[in-house]
């Protein structure tokens, strides 16, 4: 005999406070309903993206379901971490800043309260207090035949001819804007493990994923503060060296991988500085630019090894950085000397230069990347040359070179028959040759012309020429294709 279920109402506070009061179904199962009505506020409550089931702090669920859409009333502490990478939301539209909710570990994995002995996967949470909950991956569903994506240098979104099916699942980890021309920057999404994207508008994501900057995804960007054009630069022992005749220009993007305390001997205080990436910055010319700030004549200029004060720029995008340090650190290690073990993880790392030089991340790489790490090492050699050197200066320098060392990202292009490319094949080629061979310094702009003969497409001429001397060509010789490109 079949057993008809009874649908009672509950309240809300029967319901661990669950947004709108719901349904129950007895006797297999509670089901808590979302609602349709829009809801006056969502503070101090999880919204879901899923329907989830109610768990006890061993793991295991007791029959309890809450439908996808529900509010619901959280238990825990909302705290502030700048360098949380999952489940984490940013508040009142600003990425200044990163929260998150109580995390509880049951078997592995993450779960948020919500009563006394009550918890629900973190998994199936959409929001928090009305702000998206974001994760480090997630499950894309195919909604339509998609293009598959590769990306080839400065961030270019090309095809590669292959499509993803209706309906195919994709563990994806990143979501950020790829360059498809006529200034559009739609996103796609990075599927794990491979080296191919697909657009965001062709899935259905399960859950948020935080949108970053493709260009700039393992660095971070920061600009000068409003009305403190002049901020200065300084060198490790905290000498002033912003070129003579020079400033930062409003809203100026500075790229900077890495937060360090540095001790000052003559102010008896160690700051927080910010390590530029690059050795050399666009700069306004101060002697060129008599109507500064309002009309500014924009130079390259190189500044060397250079830092930042944290307190005269604020944070525009990428990555959170966690200083490499500590006050007390800074201070400490600048007044002994460096280790044996740090003198030795020095030379050893001065000593990898010819086989790093030699690596296909070193050699196509950007100029700018060869060029920063170039400088590393030439910094470290340097700076052991002249004999003392302090705990501080050693660890820095290490981690200079190792930091430079890690952001050579050169890698061939992936093709599918060396002898039979493909227009976008080619135009991968031609954007990764520009990427390696131009260069913009304070003395130079060169910029390359690649031709390739359809009928043999092992070889490509290369052509320099130097926009600064009347487009006068420097160089030109004969390249071979594999050095840039192999097949899948």
């Amino acid at each position: 005999m079949k057993l008809k279920q009874k649908i009672v109402l509950t309240s809300v506070a029967t319901l661990l406070a669950v947004s709108p009061a719901v349904g129950m179904i007895q006797p297999s199962q509670t089901v808590l309903a979302a609602t349709n009505k829009r809801q006056i506020s969502q503070k101090d409550k999880l919204k879901l993206n899923h329907n989830a089931y109610i768990y006890n702090k061993k793991g295991k669920h007791t029959k309890k379901l809450l439908r996808k859409g529900t509010l619901v009333k959280y238990q825990g502490k909302i705290s502030q971490n700048d360098f949380a990478d999952n489940l984490y939301f940013y508040q009142n539209y600003s990425n200044a800043h990163r929260y998150q909710l109580t995390i509880t570990k049951i078997k592995g994995a993450d779960y948020f309260k919500i009563g006394k002995n009550q918890y629900i996967k973190a998994a199936n949470v959409d929001a928090i207090d009305g702000n998206k909950l974001l994760f480090n991956q997630t499950t894309v569903t195919v909604k339509t035949k998609a293009p598959q994506i590769f990306m080839a240098s400065k961030n270019r979104a090309l095809t590669t001819g292959k499509y993803y099916k209706k309906g195919q699942k994709l563990v994806v980890d990143q979501l950020g804007g790829m360059d498809v021309l006529a200034n559009s920057f739609p996103n796609a999404y990075h599927i794990k493990g491979t080296d191919y994207y697909i657009w965001a508008r062709d899935v259905t994501a399960r859950q948020n994923m935080d949108s970053i900057n493709y260009d700039v995804r393992n660095t971070t960007v920061v600009e000068v503060k409003r009305d403190n054009s002049k901020a200065p630069l300084y060198a490790f022992n905290g000498e002033v060296i912003t070129p003579k005749g020079f400033a930062w220009t409003s809203l100026a993007p500075i790229k900077v991988n890495g937060a360090i305390y540095l001790w000052n001997e003559q102010e008896n205080k160690a700051e927080l500085y910010y390590h530029l990436t690059n050795h050399y910055q666009k700069m306004a010319n101060l002697k060129t630019s008599p109507s500064f700030p309002e009309v500014v004549k924009i130079n390259t200029v190189k500044i060397g090894d250079a830092f930042i004060k944290a307190s005269d720029v604020k944070y525009v995008d990428g990555k959170f950085l966690k200083p490499i340090n500590s006050a007390s650190q800074a201070e400490d290690n600048a007044k002994i000397a460096m280790s044996e073990s740090e003198e030795l993880d020095l030379k050893d790392l001065i000593n990898k230069q010819i086989a790093v030089q030699g690596s296909i991340k070193y050699k196509l790489s950007s100029f700018y990347k060869r060029y920063n790490y170039d400088q590393a090492i030439d910094d470290a050699k340097s700076v052991l040359n002249k004999g003392t050197v302090s705990a501080a200066q050693a660890q820095y320098l290490i981690w200079n070179i190792k930091t430079a060392k890690d952001e050579l990202d050169g890698a061939k292009v992936k093709v599918g028959n060396l002898n039979k490319l493909t227009q976008n094949e080619r135009l991968a080629i031609e954007l990764l040759v520009s990427n390696v061979y131009s260069k913009e310094t304070d003395t130079e702009s060169l910029y390359c012309q690649m031709t390739m003969s359809e009928a043999d497409e092992s070889v490509f001429e290369l052509s320099i020429e130097n926009e600064r001397d009347h487009n006068k060509v420097i160089s030109t010789k004969m390249m071979k294709t594999s050095d840039f490109a192999e097949e899948r």
